[in-house]
């Protein structure tokens, strides 16, 4: 199936031949070289070292971000993808008063979807600490200072499973020691106090979102520039990185009306974009 959806990649450049296809092409494809070069020398010995980066990796972008919402802007290195598009950072779309952390990444959303992938490794991998705990605490700290409400969402149903699953050793050392228990739910008030305004201030535009130009209403019209694409090009799409050239010469919405159509306004849907770009069989081969 790899081999399947990668050949559409082609029949599409092959159709529809230019230097942006091409450049996907070799982006992908090196992403299966590795995958392959995984799955052939990756065992279960070198599961510890690997978790030991990644996890280094976690509080890495971690350290970084927390950084960034300490000082409220870029720290101005050079891994900071974000800067070179948002050299002061970059602010909720519905309240400028937001400052959204972004680590070394070019969005707030990658951020949070990093630490929000990453997060078994830190809550099931690391052996119960003082130090754990802190990595914890800090990790849920991050991910609601990257004002993605998604990841929010997705981050409590983590601590629910995560929790539940753990519920009978932590009953036992709050039985064991009650002050554990008080200190516990004290500290748990005091945080939830302090990020309160700024979880409030963030809710409260979930109204915005859907007005225009609102977060959500620039996902639904991106979504159907992908759709007006797709119907048009069903079978080989209009080439790897190419969806953003066509939908802003030719719109179907009065989306760039309102906008300049840098890169920040690709399709906000891999499984779209996918469709839109390479067809759809490259869509049914990568399902």
């Amino acid at each position: 199936f790899i081999f399947l959806f990668y050949t559409s990649g082609v029949t599409s450049y092959i159709f529809m031949p230019h230097i942006n296809v091409l450049y996907g092409l070799i982006k992908i494809g090196e992403v299966i070289i590795v995958y392959y070069l995984l799955r052939r020398h990756l065992n279960s010995e070198m599961i510890p070292s690997v978790a030991k980066i990644i996890i280094f990796s976690f509080v890495y972008q971690l350290g970084l971000g927390l950084l960034q919402g300490v000082l409220q802007r870029n720290i101005g290195l050079t891994s900071e993808l974000v800067t070179q598009t948002y050299p002061y950072g970059l602010t909720a779309s519905e309240n400028d008063s937001l400052y959204r952390v972004t680590g070394v990444f070019g969005h707030p959303n990658f951020l949070a979807s990093f630490l929000i992938i990453f997060l078994p490794f830190i809550f099931y991998y690391l052996k119960d600490s003082l130090f754990s705990s802190i990595i914890k605490i800090l990790a849920v700290i991050a991910i609601i200072f990257t004002y993605s409400r998604l990841a929010w969402f997705l981050t409590f149903i983590f601590l629910i499973i995560y929790f539940y699953q753990k519920k009978d050793i932590y009953l036992k050392i709050f039985h064991k020691n009650i002050k554990v228990l008080g200190f516990g739910l004290l500290g748990f008030i005091i945080l939830l106090a302090i990020l309160f305004p700024y979880l409030n201030t963030r809710i409260s535009t979930v109204s915005e979102a859907f007005d225009d130009p609102g977060s959500m209403t620039t996902r639904f019209k991106l979504a159907q520039e992908a759709l007006n694409l797709i119907v048009h090009y069903p079978l080989t799409g209009v080439g790897l990185n190419r969806s953003l050239e066509y939908f802003s010469q030719y719109p179907a919405t009065d989306f760039f009306q309102n906008f300049i159509p840098t890169s920040f306004y690709r399709i906000h849907s891999l499984f779209l974009e996918i469709a839109a770009e390479a067809g759809i069989p490259a869509l049914l081969f990568f399902l």
